[in-house]
């Protein structure tokens, strides 16, 4: 059985923790919004995006008050816990949305991205929290220019149905009433369904990276995607990607890769260091390129129907010198933003 499937051993801790994780993202009104920083312990760490990890619980509850002010009514919306085998470890994906209010933009706008909240717990309480998205959707929601950035040609074209497609993960319950509980007695399927996403994340070698379409179902139901692009459906243009990953983005590899996994045998999300080239032609010579993936991987008997790739698409064009505004935060954030 593989080291990743997730045992019985420690129901209540995880019980316990998913408690305290849900009073998190799941909190709707401004009272429970603003209690959130009741949920850490003293000693916490927390952040988000474009910022670093501030420490202590002082710190963290004036985070939670310049939040209510400048992130009115926003909410987390489609809230998946996603369970590692450390039961103190989890990451949640959501659907954030509601106002954000920089005076520097002339007042409440809508915005909507999706997040992932990496948390270590301790004893029911939050140790470490961080949080992750697309720093880009800020920069549509404020108004910003999102310069052009000259990709290499012989990325798929997208259909109007792959524009129009969500890659945001719909998870198949077995329990809807307690969604967050691993059952056993699925514990084979899910051994062979990390088999083939393993085959994935952990390539190394040319030819692995290279074989990496060949994970998928076959034929036309399979989709793919990344970087808040479009998805790509299909075989055929799963193995296109693969083969222009192969030359723009040259011994580029996955590292620290932490599977998550949720009562649905079938979801997965990956955790994973980005390292290795990017050659964009446009911009020069090869550089080097780091960034933090959240991948998601529905699977079926051991291959890939849909996957996508989410990552802070904003340090691509830091890293190839394209030059972006720095967005106007309002003053009060604790941190560094």
């Amino acid at each position: 059985m593989s080291q990743d499937v997730i045992s019985q051993a420690h129901d209540d801790q995880r019980a316990q923790n998913i408690a305290c994780i849900r009073q998190y993202v799941d909190a709707r009104t401004p009272e429970q919004r603003g209690r959130r920083w009741e949920l850490y312990v003293d000693d916490c760490t927390s952040g988000a995006v474009a910022g670093v990890p501030l420490k202590g619980k002082e710190i963290a509850r004036k985070c939670t008050e310049w939040n209510l002010v400048y992130f009115p009514n926003y909410v987390f919306n489609d809230n998946i816990i996603f369970q590692s085998t450390d039961p103190d470890y989890y990451c949640v994906m959501s659907k954030g949305t509601g106002g954000i209010n920089f005076p520097a933009y002339g007042g409440e706008r809508q915005y909507d991205n999706v997040y992932f909240h990496l948390i270590r717990m301790q004893g029911g309480r939050m140790k470490e929290y961080f949080e992750y998205s697309n720093l880009l959707g800020m920069y549509v929601a404020l108004g910003l220019e999102i310069p052009h950035l000259d990709g290499p040609p012989g990325w798929p074209e997208h259909t109007p149905e792959e524009v129009a497609y969500d890659p945001y993960p719909k998870p198949q319950y077995s329990d809807p009433a307690h969604p967050d509980v691993i059952p056993a007695g699925d514990e084979a399927l899910r051994a062979k369904n990390i088999a083939c996403i393993r085959q994935y994340v952990d390539a190394r070698t040319y030819d692995e990276r290279n074989r990496r379409w060949d994970l998928y179902v076959d034929g036309g139901e399979c989709t793919s995607g990344a970087a808040g692009l479009p998805v790509c459906m299909g075989k055929d243009k799963a193995r296109q990607c693969t083969e222009w990953n192969m030359v723009y983005f040259p011994d580029y590899v996955f590292n620290n890769n932490v599977i998550f996994q949720t009562q649905d045998p079938n979801l997965f999300m990956v955790m994973s260091d980005g390292t290795g080239g990017i050659y964009y032609p446009a911009y020069g010579e090869r550089k080097t390129y780091e960034n933090r993936y959240f991948h998601t991987f529905r699977m079926r008997d051991g291959k890939i129907v849909h996957y996508y790739e989410y990552s802070n698409a904003k340090l691509l064009f830091d890293v190839l010198g394209v030059k972006m505004n720095a967005i106007q935060v309002p003053a009060g954030w604790p941190g560094e933003v």
